[in-house]
């Protein structure tokens, strides 16, 4: 049997395909995997950033609408 360049990136193409699908379905259907995959990419981090970015934000309206309404009363 000889092999080819070509025939062997196509194998290897198809091979990557493969592991891609198998993986994508484990994470579907694994939570732990799940889990840890999200903690390697720092998920963790990004949440609790965005938890921090909305409630500096709810602090900031409060004290837009006091602003208003301290204006208002004038």
């Amino acid at each position: 049997m000889e092999y080819t360049a070509i025939g062997i990136c196509s194998v290897a193409v198809n091979a990557g395909a493969e592991l891609k699908k198998r993986f994508l379905k484990l994470l579907k259907v694994d939570e732990e995997l799940r889990l840890a995959v999200a903690g390697l990419l720092g998920l963790d981090t990004i949440l609790s950033e965005l938890k921090r970015l909305r409630e500096d934000f709810q602090k900031f309206t409060e004290v837009q609408e006091r602003r208003w309404d301290e204006n208002n009363k004038r």
